[in-house]
């Protein structure tokens, strides 16, 4: 499928093809003419959404990125999931009503 590659600084890059998309990366391969930039916003044809992309190795011109934004969704998601585990949920008898408190 093909992709447009937009440079944060300078604006529209160039049109690489994506193979391996995952939900966390892809494998682009560009057009000799396009200069990469290290960090970039990709649209893939079809998508509404833009990923916000960071190159993790390069071979020429082909290359693997990493979604950054993906990964942080993840580790935040994940981080939440252990505190609620830790966490109870404690009713006072003031009037102050209900508060968390960590579990010894």
């Amino acid at each position: 499928m093909s992709a447009a590659v937009v440079d944060p600084q300078q604006g529209m890059a160039g049109k690489c093809v994506v193979r391996n998309l995952s939900r966390t990366g892809a494998q682009l391969h560009c057009r000799e003419d396009v200069v990469m930039p290290d960090i970039f916003w990709l649209r893939v044809d079809g998508e509404a959404n833009l990923r916000y992309c960071t190159v993790i190795w390069k071979d020429g011109r082909v290359m693997g990125t990493d979604f950054a934004a993906e990964r942080a969704i993840r580790a935040a998601e994940e981080e939440a999931r252990k505190i609620r585990k830790r966490m109870t949920l404690h009713r006072s008898d003031k009037p102050r009503g209900m508060f968390w408190q960590a579990e010894s």
